[in-house]
């Protein structure tokens, strides 16, 4: 998915046999972004679990990202598999805990090693600071950021609306997917995003539109929503501390 999505406009078919090429008028479900993130965050308790795919961005079209998210419990449960190169990382979010595996062995031999901004390697920090905002992706903390910006439009899209809602940097640590030290680069003070949900409040997709002069864009789809989903916390014997 490149861009923004095109809305569908359909042709409005009166008795006599005439149309229109206006789009027929249609009220949005939530009026603004305080209901709208009120009911996404209500449909994501309610099903508990959703799917999530992160696309690469044009030119690394083939990278794509995919994970779940568990919603049984207040803190964040999130899994995501990220390809890197010839290698594969699985990153995991607990709570306030990020843990990291790729197929070489850690210096431990362990499995899992826990990372974060304040860890004192360099290429672990480097490493937390792109994927220390994968906890942002949960629904329940996407409803939140959405639900604290401003509605600015609201359009129909196939089965869906699409709200676009104005995001200020100054009220977020992380969110959609950013993590705290990727937000302090952006070179504005706030960024529009573009929310496409289906009726009730099933969040389906968004699309982040973090520096728009230079057409960068951050995007996750959300599927299979209540299905099963497995996400394990490691044994603390198969997790190396932070370095």
């Amino acid at each position: 998915m490149r861009g923004a999505v095109t809305a569908v406009v359909a042709s409005l078919v009166v008795l006599a046999g005439c149309s229109s090429e206006e789009p027929p008028s249609v009220v949005p479900e939530f009026g603004d972004a305080k209901a709208l993130g009120a009911a996404i965050d209500a449909l994501a308790a309610k099903e508990r679990t959703v799917h999530m795919t992160v696309p690469g961005k044009p030119g690394y079209e083939s990278i794509v990202s995919k994970g779940s998210v568990r919603m049984d419990q207040p803190d964040t449960a999130l899994e995501m598999v990220v390809p890197n190169g010839q290698e594969t990382w699985k990153v995991l979010t607990l709570g306030e805990h990020l843990y990291l595996s790729r197929p070489q062995a850690t210096p431990s031999g362990k499995q899992w090693q826990e990372i974060g901004p304040d860890s004192k390697d360099k290429s672990d920090q480097a490493i937390a600071g792109v994927t220390g905002g994968f906890g942002s992706l949960d629904p329940r903390r996407v409803a939140a950021d959405l639900g604290a910006g401003v509605l600015v439009e609201a359009k129909p899209d196939q089965d869906a609306t699409r709200y676009r809602v104005r995001i200020s940097t100054d009220k977020l640590t992380s969110a959609f997917g950013l993590s705290e030290t990727v937000l302090l680069r952006l070179p504005q003070s706030s960024f529009p995003v573009d929310a496409w949900v289906g009726p009730g409040g099933r969040l389906l997709r968004f699309e982040a539109h973090l520096d728009e002069a230079a057409g960068k864009t951050f995007r996750t789809s959300y599927s299979d929503w209540g299905q099963s989903v497995e996400i394990d916390a490691p044994k603390p014997e198969e997790i190396e501390p932070k370095r």
